[in-house]
């Protein structure tokens, strides 16, 4: 794939991050809503409490892994192995 003007990848981040901004914003009204008491889990059993607590920390760890391979693409189309080589 070849870059059609040079803000193509700047706009392919502002859309990633702008589709990962809007899952912290849900997860943060979640969180917020379970906390406040205005919506209960199912069947809150301790279970449940702990899988919601396993969910949250893989959805962090998940976007964390996320950023971090789209900056690595986008830094190796940046700048090609190739180019490292010369140097």
């Amino acid at each position: 794939m070849t870059a059609k003007t040079p803000g193509y990848f700047r706009t392919i981040r502002i859309i990633h991050n702008s589709f990962q901004v809007r899952m912290l914003f849900f997860e943060a009204t979640i969180f917020f809503l379970v906390r406040s008491g205005k919506f209960r889990p199912v069947d809150s059993i301790s279970f449940d409490r702990i899988l919601q607590v396993v969910v949250l920390l893989v959805a962090g760890i998940l976007l964390m892994v996320g950023f971090r391979l789209f900056k690595k693409e986008l830094l190796l189309f940046i700048y090609p192995p190739i180019l490292l080589k010369r140097n």
